[in-house]
């Protein structure tokens, strides 16, 4: 994809006569479990750091698609959905034994980082062991993708607006010379030729995709358009005084598909965000953060899959567009309107709302001033989540054109009908999801230094409930952590974590004991290198398979009863066999790696070794047994 962008950036600083605060300041606490930020070179653990602006110049309005190549051991996998609906799907080293991807947290809760803007985004760290990932409950195993949205900084100011516009032109589209090709293959396998010399005649004289008899359609020529657009206006507005600090990301992205039958993709999304700090006293501040995006999606009644699939598959001669009533020797239509041949013209049309709303509210102690080094925080987040997805089936009669020779040998024409007309104005909920969450955090801790020695320890608890519409299970998760680290001299780390984490969809065992150690040492610092190990017993629970442990029983038709087969009586089947002994999916796992940089910091380059192992997977046994002894072992 090539992207041309026309940017003007308006941009101004006003630092007071106080001096700012240093770069501490500049990351909030809310995105760490542990309380506190630590520097990237005192960390143990593997953790992969991506540039927030270099996804600014990826020419994608999908976030998840530009994080492709930004850390090692990330993968991602591009959806199919077409323009402005092929969110990527993350893994972090690997599948881990299934199709399980990694959990994004953003501001200290799990959500989509495709509900971002990428103006809003402060910093994005990609964390890969278990050190790292222990602290975020036990979704967490399959890696985290942690992100924190901006914040301000004391006594500064800063505007910028942003104005981009861009195109994406097709790269590549297949072409065809049907009809001789299709002969020479058949002849190439022995068989005789299936076009005959007066059809060839006919192809080659064709008018066009119109032709009655003889079409000759371009479908990628006549279904897309050689480029797409997209367009975006962002302003950001972030600094604070000696109390206070703010940051307020608002603005627009928009653009349209290649598609162009019927009414191309089109979305039209609104982000704003505003986060605000306040120092209440010397030792409470307060942050509130709010949140929306609102989104309104129209798109081709057929997925981008779908199309690209058909125009791949139907030949060019598939049949005529546009057909005139008397060519094809029927009557006129009411409304005037030619008659219509094949299946891509007039299908559905898809229009879809979407409303996102995130509030955070949080508290930070600051105990220096009675014990040095003691300090607390909590934070509750909310989440609500409403998609409402609209069909509307207006469908014209189609019809084909048959070609054969009469007995004098002369060409004649059929009209076979393959669809009927459907003219309904009505518009169908195709689609309704509501989803809400709520987070809560909490961290204690202390940190102190003594000559050489730096130390720490902060106890944290996290719970996350998720609902959704339709569910019959909300997926409830619990961790606690205690977290005890040490520093030499700024050259050897260590740390080393032990908790519980929890989760409601077992029936018994639902709370499971974690932990995880690492050790790093810094050989050199110019030019800089750092070994390091690490490696930690996990636990999850995959999302989605709930009430496992309960036996479940489903609908299955009717059955008919009486003298005269009038008695309705319904069936009831055995879907599932409940089980109370499945329980967590346990994972040990270690790393060992190297970290360095060159030339004064300006190659940098890191390599892992690791390994896991994984048991307990929950699956299914029924497709082992015959079915003499049925379908209900789980």
């Amino acid at each position: 994809i090539l992207a041309i962008s026309l940017i003007l950036i308006l941009s101004g600083s006003f630092t007071s006569n106080i001096k700012a605060q240093n770069s501490s300041d500049k990351a909030a606490k809310i995105d760490r479990a542990d309380g506190f930020d630590t520097p990237q070179e005192s960390l143990a653990a593997a953790i992969g750091l991506i540039n927030p602006e270099k996804l600014q110049k990826y020419p994608d309005l999908t976030i998840t698609n530009a994080l492709q190549g930004q850390a090692a051991g990330l993968t991602v996998i591009s959806g199919d959905g077409g323009f402005s609906n092929n969110s990527s799907t993350i893994y972090i080293r690997g599948q881990h034994g299934g199709a399980t991807p990694a959990i994004i947290i953003v501001d200290g809760i799990e959500r989509s980082i495709d509900n971002l803007a990428v103006e809003e985004i402060g910093s994005i760290e990609v964390l890969k062991d278990a050190p790292a990932k222990i602290l975020y409950g036990p979704r967490a195993t399959n890696g985290v993708i942690l992100i924190t949205t901006k914040r301000g900084i004391h006594n500064s100011r800063n505007i910028k607006a942003t104005v981009e516009y861009g195109v994406s032109p097709s790269t590549r589209m297949p072409s065809y010379d049907y009809a001789t090709l299709y002969n020479e293959a058949r002849e190439n396998d022995g068989l005789s030729p299936y076009y005959l010399p007066y059809q060839l005649e006919g192809y080659r004289n064709s008018s066009g995709q119109n032709d009655v008899l003889y079409p000759n359609i371009d479908w990628y020529g006549t279904f897309t358009k050689s480029m797409g657009s997209f367009r975006k206006v962002m302003t950001e507005f972030t600094g604070g005084s000696s109390k206070v600090k703010y940051a307020l990301v608002a603005g627009y992205t928009g653009g349209s598909g290649i598609e162009k039958v019927a009414s191309s993709t089109q979305l039209h999304r609104f982000n704003v965000r505003g986060n605000l700090d306040i120092r209440i006293t010397d030792f409470l501040s307060v942050c509130a953060d709010v949140a929306a995006r609102l989104e309104s999606r129209n798109w081709y009644g057929m997925t981008s899959s779908d199309l690209f699939s058909k125009m791949s598959t139907y030949r060019p001669n598939e049949y005529p567009f546009m057909m005139d009533h008397a060519e094809i020797g029927m009557e006129p239509n009411e409304d005037g309107s030619p008659y219509y041949g094949g299946s891509l013209l007039h299908p559905d049309n898809v229009s879809e709302r979407y409303v996102n709303s995130q509030t955070d509210f949080g508290l930070n102690f600051n105990f220096d001033k009675y014990v040095r080094g003691l300090f607390a925080d909590a934070f509750i987040t909310f989440d609500n989540m409403n998609l409402v997805g609209t069909t509307m089936n207006r469908t014209y009669a189609t019809y084909s054109v048959d070609g054969y020779l009469d007995e004098n040998r002369e060409p004649q024409k059929r009209v076979v009908t393959v669809r009927k007309i459907n003219q309904n104005d009505n518009i169908n909920v195709s689609t309704e999801k509501t989803t809400r969450k709520m987070g809560f955090r909490a961290n204690g801790g202390y940190k102190g230094a003594y000559r050489k020695h730096e130390y720490s320890a902060v106890a944290a608890f996290r719970y996350y409930k998720s609902e959704a519409l339709g569910a019959n299970q909300d997926c409830i998760t619990t961790n606690t952590t205690l977290r005890l680290n040490y520093g030499w001299n700024g050259r050897l780390f260590a740390e080393a974590t032990a908790g519980i984490t929890g989760s409601n969809q077992f029936s018994r065992n639902r709370f499971l004991p974690v932990g995880s150690a690492a050790l790093s040492y810094i050989i050199s610092t110019e030019p800089y290198l750092k070994i390091r190990a690490s490696g930690g017993h996990l636990g999850y629970n995959p999302n989605g398979n709930y009430l496992l442990y309960k036996t479940a029983w489903t609908p299955s038709g009717n059955y008919m009863l009486g003298n005269n087969n009038n008695t309705n009586a319904h069936i009831t089947q055995l879907a599932r066999l409940g089980n109370e002994r499945i329980g967590w999916v346990t994972q040990n796992e270690g790393n060992i790696g190297i970290d360095g940089s060159l030339f004064r910091n300006r190659l940098y380059f890191g390599a892992d070794f690791f390994f896991e192992k994984r048991d307990n997977i929950i699956t299914s046994l029924s497709s082992r047994y015959s079915d003499l002894i049925g379908n209900h072992l789980p």
